[in-house]
């Protein structure tokens, strides 16, 4: 039947029986007018046709015939025509963003597998839920973490990215959406976000109504992680040598308590010595920090140790692998040859004599000289003479210079001794006195050996004790105490009287050169007040320590030899190893922050310890930074005294390395290490923050999702999917050639009737 109407009526297309098609009126009226006018026609024509001659039937058929035709013309004017609405539906997508930053492979998930994994098992059981979601929606899978990124069959990719952008990835997902209906966003993520989310994408998310779905990974409990990330020793030593070995613990999620650091022999496993980490704090608010400490050993036989510091101790340590660091260490077995001299026998001379005698690790040689040059000889090893020639001069390691006067030496005597430390790496050791040192010898050819400058150096007009300065520990002296870890408090406690020394020399801390390093600090008594007393520096290849008393006999009634030889004996091994390895080095380069963002300034700077290179050290020093693709920067520092520093700001991620530039010979060796990171670099903080999550769950409407219902996401993603009305398609009847055929044969058919009644 709608085939026939279709032909009837010229339509192609549209038409009659198409779905959806709708017969309307172009300009409809109420159904009452209808009624009306079909009554108010078929009234028009009953009347017209009413007073006419004719059979009452034939009268009746023709009105009703006109009434019909009325009808059929104001139908045609209301303009008939068949209408087919478009309606699109426009279906709306899910985002389905998954972590891949380097938290994620923190093993603190459900029973202790990494967030990543956790992550990669909460896709997995949404599988059947995303396919059904898939069947309305367009779902989108991103990985996110320092960039987004859309990903296909390829899979999310590893989790080694070194920050997490949520607020970039949720960003990336409104923009991929292009204002299109988004029916959910489903993250799965610790939460931690090196960026916080801007107020704009928070904004966007509320006002277009779109929920979020959070799928808390990893635990919310703080994540304990701590490591070693470097460690500091001589290198060379002496056999029965006090050695001290640094290492730095680092350490985020809070100061590590109840750890300590071991020094372990690797081919025995003995434990050397162990420090514990007590007393310090984070550095940082998010409970990340870094500390040194200091360990010792004694190695007996020569030959290379293979040593490690270990961090044990750590509950919970997410990342063990970082708890350990080698310490290579080549030990030198023979005794450490000593020069000892003395201008006349005073109670310090006689004490200290007798230790270096008494020590096996040192052969000594002791000579007291007086007016004329004559010399009392004691030791282990007699000589004829003092010596005369860099040779002999080289047969010593550690010469010590008590209260007498350079004039009992030659000027050449004095000039190869300066040379001896200079190029030959000896220690010298100043004992200074009531008489000559060091007054007398700031004018002579070794007065650059002494770590002071003239005129800063007086007398203590009361009696003193002393106390070691953090300086000391680090380079392993001045350890009185009975564990020999640090100094003997009992020895600051001027109470105790055996504690007091009556006579020591007060030096002026502005008087000091400036690659000199205190360790030991003298107070008064009875003003409480405080200088140095005891001081090092660099001089070339060796060191000079400078000791401005000489009572420390008196210890002896305290513990007898022991507090003594704990004080002289490791300064003089610190002076000797000048002739195997510089503990230190002529100097320090280093970095801070030596783990920089990207525009970041860091400070470089430059510390020399020796002192000949410090009285020749130009005002501005260049430095090079050599970064990992082989491009350099230079940077100039500037300063004055030991120090030279200057500002360096990174550009790109990476490490680089730190030299010295050129024309200083002397300092060529110095390098400092850095790595620039990522902006926000979250492995300073390894911890989850689902309270971030929970709250964008909360503020868009969504849910917080447990990892192990993931598969339930098609109940909970609504259907945003938007339906949108397009132009109808219209076919007009009314002006079609049946319509007019068909007006026209009704209107012949009343006229023949009128004929044939005979009517006008």
């Amino acid at each position: 039947m709608n085939t026939w109407l279709n032909r009837i009526f010229g339509l192609d297309g549209l038409g009659f029986g198409t779905p959806d098609a709708e017969l309307v009126l172009e300009r409809p009226l109420p159904e009452w007018v209808w009624a009306l006018l079909i009554v108010a026609a078929l009234l028009l024509a009953w009347w017209t046709y009413r007073g006419l001659p004719g059979p009452k039937a034939g009268r009746a058929a023709m009105g009703f015939l006109r009434g019909v035709i009325i009808v059929i013309l104001v139908l045609l004017a209301a303009g008939p025509q068949l209408r087919l609405e478009q309606m699109r539906t426009e279906a709306d997508r899910v985002f389905v963003l998954v972590d891949r930053s380097a938290s994620m492979q923190v093993p603190d998930g459900p029973g202790a597998i990494t967030r990543d994994a956790q992550a990669l098992a909460a896709v997995e059981r949404a599988e059947p839920a995303l396919l059904a979601l898939g069947e309305r929606s367009e779902v989108v899978r991103m990985a996110f973490g320092s960039s987004t990124r859309a990903v296909g069959d390829e899979g999310f990719g590893p989790a080694d990215e070194p920050a997490t952008l949520i607020g970039d990835a949720l960003g990336v997902a409104l923009d991929a959406a292009r204002g299109g209906p988004i029916g959910g966003i489903v993250l799965l993520t610790d939460g931690r976000s090196t960026d916080p989310i801007p107020a704009s994408v928070r904004r966007r998310l509320e006002s277009e109504r779109v929920p979020v779905f959070p799928v808390p990974l990893g635990s919310p409990d703080p994540v304990r992680s701590a490591g070693i990330d470097q460690t500091e020793s001589p290198g060379v030593a002496f056999a029965d040598d006090t050695v001290p070995v640094r290492a730095r613990v680092v350490w985020s999620g809070g100061v590590p308590e109840g750890a300590r650091v071991q020094l372990v022999d690797r081919s025995t496993g003995e434990v050397l010595d162990e420090t514990a980490l007590e007393g310090i704090e984070g550095d940082e608010a998010d409970g990340s920090g870094s500390a040194w400490v200091t360990m010792t050993t004694t190695p007996r036989a020569a030959g290379p140790r293979d040593l490690e510091a270990r961090l044990v101790g750590v509950a919970d340590d997410i990342d063990p692998d970082d708890n350990t660091a080698r310490v290579p260490l080549e030990v030198v077995d023979r005794p450490i040859r000593v020069l000892y001299v003395d201008g006349h026998p005073r109670w310090e001379h006689r004490y200290v004599k007798n230790l270096l005698i008494r020590e096996r690790s040192i052969d000594s040689t002791v000579l007291l000289l007086a007016s004329g040059r004559r010399y009392t000889q004691e030791g282990d090893t007699l000589i004829a003479r003092l010596p005369v020639s860099s040779e002999e001069w080289a047969e010593f390691d550690v010469v010590i210079l008590g209260d007498l006067s350079p004039d009992l030496f030659g000027t050449e005597q004095l000039v190869q001794l300066t040379e001896h430390v200079a190029q030959r790496g000896a220690g010298v050791l100043w004992m200074g006195g009531p008489g000559s040192t060091p007054r007398a010898w700031f004018d002579s050819p070794a007065g650059d050996l002494l770590p002071m400058r003239a005129g800063s150096v007086r007398v203590w007009n009361e009696p003193v004790t002393l106390r070691a300065v953090p300086e000391a520990d680090r380079l392993g002296v001045l350890r009185t105490d009975e564990q020999g870890a640090g100094w003997d408090e009992r020895l600051t406690n001027p109470g105790a009287g055996w504690t007091v020394l009556r006579w020591a020399q007060r030096l002026s801390p502005e008087g000091l050169k400036p690659g000199a390093l205190v360790l030991a600090e003298a107070a008064g008594v009875d003003s409480g007040s405080s200088a140095p007393v005891v001081v090092t520096m660099r001089f070339g290849s060796g060191r000079s320590a400078f000791v401005g008393t000489d009572e420390i006999w008196r210890w002896r009634y305290g513990r007898g030899e022991t507090l003594p030889e704990r004080f002289w004996i490791p300064l003089v091994r610190m002076l000797a190893r000048g002739r195997v390895a510089g503990a230190l080095g002529p100097g320090l380069l280093t970095v801070t922050p030596d783990r920089p963002e990207p525009g970041t300034p860091s400070l470089i700077e430059l510390e020399v310890f020796d002192q000949s290179v410090i009285d020749r050290l130009p005002e501005r020093v260049t430095v090079r930074v050599v970064r990992a693709d082989g491009r350099e920067a230079s940077v100039t520092l500037r300063g004055e005294g030991s120090t030279r520093s200057g500002v360096w700001t990174p550009d790109t991620p990476g490490a680089v390395r730190v030299e010295m530039g050129p024309g200083l010979p002397e300092l060529m060796g110095l390098a400092a290490e850095a790595a620039v990171i990522e902006p926000g670099d979250e492995r300073r903080n390894l911890n989850t923050d689902h309270e971030l999550l929970e709250e964008l769950a909360r503020r868009t409407g969504g849910r917080l999702v447990a990892w192990d219902q993931t598969e339930r996401l098609a109940e909970w993603v609504p259907n945003r999917a938007r339906v949108h009305a397009g132009a109808p398609i219209i076919e007009t009847l009314w002006d079609r050639w049946v319509v007019l055929l068909g007006l026209l044969a009704l209107l012949t058919l009343e006229w023949v009737g009128r004929r044939l009644a005979r009517l006008a």
